[in-house]
């Protein structure tokens, strides 16, 4: 028998971000009475606390923030370090700047870089699956009113 797969929904995993989560269905089932829709849910509503939510993005908005001082301040340094490496050279603009490019201190610095845009960057997306989470929870809340308004 052919099965082919459904979405059901997003579910969280360890590291915190959302994945998608298939099931197998036979695709050979027929219908009772093809004249009545069938019902199709999208699973188990996940159940989430929007406290935590709000709690998670209060407590890692100041490591963002400090992320993110930290990688401008490193980016700016950055030109520091080519304006010294520069001044160690002598000859014409362009020799120098080779310089300043190829020195271990330059690339050391860029290192530090890559570093810090990745600790920002990670934070961010971090915070941003908290705030999808807290809006999807808002949502949830939203239709469930909605489904009670509808009710005869």
């Amino acid at each position: 028998m052919p099965l082919a797969t459904r979405h059901i929904g997003y579910a969280p995993n360890a590291t915190g971000l959302l994945l998608l989560c298939k099931k197998p269905i036979d695709i050979n089932v027929k219908k009772k009475n093809p004249s009545k829709p069938i019902a199709v849910t999208q699973g188990k509503a996940m159940d989430i606390d929007p406290n935590k939510c709000v709690a998670y993005i209060m407590e890692n908005a100041p490591k963002f923030a400090k992320a993110k001082a930290e990688r401008v301040f490193i980016e700016n340094y950055l030109r520091t370090v080519k304006s010294r490496l520069m001044q160690q050279e002598e000859g014409t603009l362009g020799l120098r700047e080779a310089y300043a490019y190829a020195h271990p201190d330059y690339e050391a610095q860029l290192k530090g870089l890559q570093a810090a845009t990745e600790q920002e960057e990670n934070l961010k997306f971090m915070l941003l699956a908290a705030q999808m989470r807290h809006d999807t929870w808002k949502t949830q809340e939203y239709s469930k009113r909605q489904e009670l308004k509808n009710l005869p």
